[in-house]
Formats: structure tokens, sequence, C-alpha cells
């Protein structure tokens, strides 16, 4: 744990994702979370959890969604100083 700018914690929740994973489905994110996939898919429909463009567009299906290391670890961090 750190402590960033505007006196907030920052947990390193980056070490605690799977090394060597860029890029993690839906489901897993349920799995480790131990909650619904359609609570994921609700998180980042919100814009709780956000996607690059690049991995998600209109025509791309929900089941095709995948979510970067980078915004699992922001996404936790804000919920964790919220």
């Amino acid at each position: 744990m750190s402590v960033v700018a505007g006196g907030q914690e920052e947990f390193d929740f980056d070490n605690e994702l799977p090394a060597g994973k860029q890029f993690f489905s839906v489901p897993f994110l349920a799995a480790l979370w131990d909650c619904d996939a359609k609570h994921v898919h609700n998180l980042i429909d919100k814009g709780a959890i956000e996607l690059s463009a690049s991995l998600h567009s209109p025509e791309a299906s929900k089941s095709m969604r995948r979510v970067p290391r980078a915004a699992i670890v922001k996404f936790l961090n804000k919920r964790k100083n919220q």
C-alpha cells in the first residue's frame, strides 16, 4: 500500500491479479470476485470498469469482453477509497 496525491491510499492490486495476464474475461473476474458475471457486465455498462475502445464495440457481444489489467486495478483502488 502507498499514499498518492490527495492523501488517498493506493493498494497494490496489480500483484493480487494473476501474473502474466494483461486482459481478463468477465467470467474470470466473476469467479475471482465471487459474484455473478451479470454483475461484472453491469459494472462495465455503467462505466465503473472502463474498457478500451479497441476491446469493445457496439457489434461485439458481451461474451467477447476482455478487461485490461490497468482498468481492474483502477476500479479496485477507487472502490477501496470510497
